[in-house]
């Protein structure tokens, strides 16, 4: 599943990033990674979420939030 595809509240381990290498260094910077907890506080639809991840919460746009897979 698709982080952006979380219902706000739940959580899941980053398992994949699909997509360039650019995308993969801009998660990478933010702590987005395989084998990362990362949980989707709200957000959605066709704007921005908001996820926590290590600590910190970041807010992504769906184009990123669906490169990354979580399981």
């Amino acid at each position: 599943m698709m982080l952006g595809m979380l219902e706000n509240g739940r959580q899941g381990v980053v398992t994949r990033i699909v997509g360039g290498r650019e995308v993969r260094d801009h998660l990478l910077r933010l702590g987005v990674i395989p084998g990362v907890l990362v949980k989707k506080l709200r957000g959605g639809g066709k704007g921005p979420i908001v996820v926590e991840v290590l600590g910190s919460h970041i807010m992504l746009g769906m184009g990123i939030a669906k490169a990354v897979e979580v399981k």
